[in-house]
Order: structure tokens, then C-alpha cells, then sequence
């Protein structure tokens, strides 16, 4: 499937309402349907990731659903993700980051999505900080 944010310049923000739907079934679907997506923008891609994060916030209880989705998010569209790594690992070139909690939801899903999109996109590697490897190990064990 491929969701458009140029013809109507709304489709996006209409399908992403969908998840602060109270019934845990249309969300889960939402996030099936958002998994299989071919994005059109890397501003789509930051998105849909932005609206995952608020929902796992809101409804801790999809973890499961949205890092099954935000693995086919990344693993579909690897070369915006690219765009965004330095972004989305918060990477600066000057500043040191300190190593972020693999007990953070918000930053579990953000990297299945960043380690799905790098197996298509291997340039997403230039962007991993030193502890990375550990915590891919951490999240898929």
C-alpha cells in the first residue's frame, strides 16, 4: 500500500486520527495497514513515527503492535529513514550523547524502525553510536 500526502495534503493526518480510537482492535489494524506502507516523504516517515510514539505513550498496552508496525515502517521505506537517522539517533558530529534506556519505549521503537530500514539501507550504519550494537542485541533477544 502506498499512503500519499501530495494529492490531498490531509490523507495522512486522516489515516494517523485513526489511532486515538478508544478500540484496541481498529488501532491494532491501523498499525497492520501503517506497517505494509510505502511512505512518499521523508515528512510522512517522521510522521507516522511521531503519531506511533504518542500512541505507545497513550496506550502503553499496543508496545507489542506498534513495534511489529514501526519494524515494517523502516523496513519499507529504508531510504527516508536514512534521511532522518541523524536525526532520529540524535546524532551531532560535536556533541557527545549520553546512551539512552533500552527500558524507553519511545526509543525501543524508534531503533526497530532505524534497524529494519539499515538492512535495505546500509549508510543508516555511519549513523549508530558505539552502544548500538549492544542494544540491538538487547532488543532482539
Amino acid at each position: 500500500a502506498v499512503v500519499s500526502t501530495q494529492s490531498t495534503g490531509d490523507q495522512l493526518e486522516t489515516v494517523m486520527s485513526v489511532l486515538e480510537e478508544s478500540n484496541v482492535e481498529i488501532r491494532h489494524n491501523l498499525h497492520d495497514l501503517l506497517s505494509s506502507c510505502q511512505l512518499n516523504s521523508q515528512v510522512a516517515v517522521r510522521r507516522v513515527l511521531k503519531g506511533l510514539l504518542d500512541n505507545l505513550k497513550k496506550y502503553p498496552q499496543d508496545k507489542s503492535s506498534i513495534y511489529k508496525c514501526v519494524r515494517g515502517v523502516g523496513g519499507n521505506n529504508p531510504n527516508y529513514v536514512a534521511l532522518l537517522a541523524p536525526e532520529m539517533l540524535s546524532k551531532h558530529p560535536y556533541l557527545s550523547q549520553t546512551e539512552p534506556s533500552t527500558d524507553d519505549t519511545s526509543y525501543v521503537a524508534t531503533m526497530i524502525l532505524v534497524f529494519n530500514a539499515a538492512q535495505h539501507n546500509s549508510v543508516i550504519f555511519s549513523f549508530f553510536h558505539g552502544y548500538t550494537p549492544k542494544h540491538y542485541v538487547y532488543i532482539y533477544s
